[in-house]
């Protein structure tokens, strides 16, 4: 069984550009599943809404690309 922590910890880790594994959107998931047990965790969620707020820039640009 995961403990949350782990789900921190593997989700920092699919989302850095350093690891072999990098995955955002696992990344991602892990810390949505950790804040289901820690929602009260302010550095979790506010890494969340940052990467929820990367990921809208991204798709805004990639749209505005394809306009060109």
């Amino acid at each position: 069984e995961e403990s949350s922590d782990s789900l921190y910890m593997r989700g920092v880790a699919y989302i850095s550009e350093k690891c072999e594994l990098f995955n955002f959107d696992k990344g991602k998931q892990d810390l949505i599943r950790y804040l289901e047990y820690n929602s009260s965790d302010i550095k979790a969620v506010n890494l969340l809404e940052h990467l929820e707020a990367f990921e809208n820039d991204k798709a805004t640009e990639e749209n505005y690309d394809n306009l060109e």
